[in-house]
């Protein structure tokens, strides 16, 4: 009898450092999961910053832009036309200025939890377009 009880200890005991180690793993890999989530919000949002700054310094290449100005962008990277609407996701500012022949520009994009990207540019300026 006195075997029987000490064997349903020793099960008993095990059982316990069983259930230990599933729920310590299981919280080290709700934890890597949370982990990757957020690092792939983080990446998400920085590509998309880059795309909208790209596109703006193409533009400004192609001497579309030539001036001081703000775009407004929705989550799926749509341009508003409405400064003022709802729904603005990101909003780009590109900063212009003149010095020795060249337009410089300094692209900044940004959301509601700051500054995510920016990118500084140079483009000489013909005589046409110097005015």
């Amino acid at each position: 009898m006195r075997d029987q009880t000490s064997g349903s200890a020793l099960f008993l005991l095990e059982m316990i450092f069983v259930i230990f180690f599933f729920t310590l793993t299981a919280a080290i890999c709700l934890r890597l999961f949370v982990s990757a989530h957020l690092t792939g919000k983080e990446s998400t949002r920085l590509a998309e910053a880059t795309e909208i700054a790209q596109n703006l310094a193409e533009e400004f290449r192609a001497l579309r832009i030539d001036e001081t100005s703000s775009f407004y962008y929705d989550e799926d990277l749509v341009l508003l036309a409405d400064p003022e609407a709802e729904g603005a996701a990101y909003t780009a500012v590109i900063e212009t200025g003149r010095e020795d022949g060249l337009l410089s520009a300094r692209i900044r994009v940004s959301d509601a939890g700051g500054e995510i990207y920016s990118l500084s540019l140079l483009r000489a300026v013909r005589k046409e377009d110097d005015r």
